[in-house]
């Protein structure tokens, strides 16, 4: 078997290109040929939906594939969903509904954190994933397979 014929299996290096868009068609993430995602198959260092695809693929291969939510981010949890009154609050933070701010935890250390909504006496954060319980469309292609 030619080398450009490996069917990918874990533990492979591959290079892959690809478009990730919602299922409403908007593009949220790609990797072109001349910039590809590399990775280790089964290192787990990318979506588990994306890796279980590329088993058995080879060099050459095109793939359009639906990632459900489980196994892309995950499911929005109501627990990373956070009211905290605004007499809490520091009082020199300006605060803007969509901001992304990082908020100190002393048992996970720093959090990425994003204001949902504003009201007058409360401030809604969410530390959700902005991609969780969404699932995901791939076009990909697979550019090379190296064991």
């Amino acid at each position: 078997m030619e080398k450009n014929e490996l069917r990918i299996r874990l533990g492979d290096k591959v290079k892959i290109s690809y478009t990730a868009k919602l299922e409403d068609g908007t593009l949220f993430d790609k990797a072109t040929v001349a910039e590809p995602l590399e990775l280790i198959v089964g290192e787990e260092n990318t979506l588990i939906g994306l890796e279980e695809t590329l088993i058995g693929l080879k060099k050459g291969d095109k793939k359009k594939i639906t990632i459900t939510a489980d196994k892309a981010y995950g499911p929005k949890l109501k627990d990373l969903v956070v009211e905290i009154e605004k007499d809490k609050l520091p009082v020199d933070i300006e605060l803007k509904e969509g901001q992304e701010i990082n908020i100190s935890q002393d048992e996970t250390g720093i959090i990425k954190v994003k204001i949902s909504k504003i009201t007058d006496e409360k401030v809604i954060f969410d530390a959700n994933h902005p991609l969780a319980g969404k699932n995901l469309v791939f076009d990909i292609q697979v550019l090379e397979v190296v064991r």
